[in-house]
Formats: C-alpha cells, structure tokens, sequence
C-alpha cells in the first residue's frame, strides 16, 4: 500500500472500540523512503501525522 486510506484508518477505530483501548497508531511501512506513521484516538475522529525528516 502507498497511502493510508479512510479505510484504514475506519478499521483501527473498530479495534479500538472493540478493545476497549482508546489509543492506536497505523503504521505504513510501504511508503517510499520514510514510514507514514498516524496517532489515532478512539471515539474521536482525530488522525495526527507523525512526519520524518
């Protein structure tokens, strides 16, 4: 995969809920170069992009 989608990013709010954990990061590690890294909060709809340099 090249780009994390809403797909995604829909299903770690699924594992999260049905976790009971309020936490998640999605990680891409196919990116070209560099990892795309995104902070997810549960319950919220808040994505925070982690950029590398």
């Amino acid at each position: 995969m090249t780009e994390l989608t809403d797909e995604h990013r829909a299903q770690v709010q699924d594992y999260l809920r049905a976790t009971g954990l309020s936490l998640g990061l999605l990680v891409n590690l196919g990116h070209y170069l560099k990892a795309q890294i995104e902070r997810i909060v549960s319950g919220k709809r808040l994505y925070a992009s982690i950029k590398e340099d």
